[in-house]
């Protein structure tokens, strides 16, 4: 059995599908924000807890450790509010570009 290798990524046909994703260019940047925000706050909160344990749990420093608490629990609910977001516009746009795609073909 042969297989045959194709591209894994075509510049052309990126480009021109770009093409239908330019009407939601606003949705699309704030997708890419939305990304980019989500891989911020899902690194943050494993930092968080590190801190937490060196530099407060060991130490016994349990007023610190409020405050880290405190900061690793904003992080998880930002995180939870970005990865909706995210999924919801990526789908929504998907969704969008998708419909555009099928409408200029027929």
């Amino acid at each position: 059995m042969n297989k045959e290798k194709g591209k894994i990524f075509d510049l052309k046909i990126f480009l021109e599908l770009m093409h239908y994703v330019k009407p939601y260019k606003g949705i699309y940047y704030f997708v890419m924000g939305a990304a980019i925000l989500l891989s911020i706050f899902s690194t943050l909160s494993p930092y968080l807890l590190k801190v937490a344990v060196d530099d407060y749990i060991r130490p016994k420093d349990y007023n610190g450790m409020l405050l880290i608490i405190s900061l690793m629990l904003v992080a998880l609910i930002l995180e939870v509010v970005f990865q909706f977001l995210f999924v919801y516009f990526a789908n929504w746009l998907g969704q969008n570009v998708i419909r555009d795609l099928r409408m200029n073909i027929i």
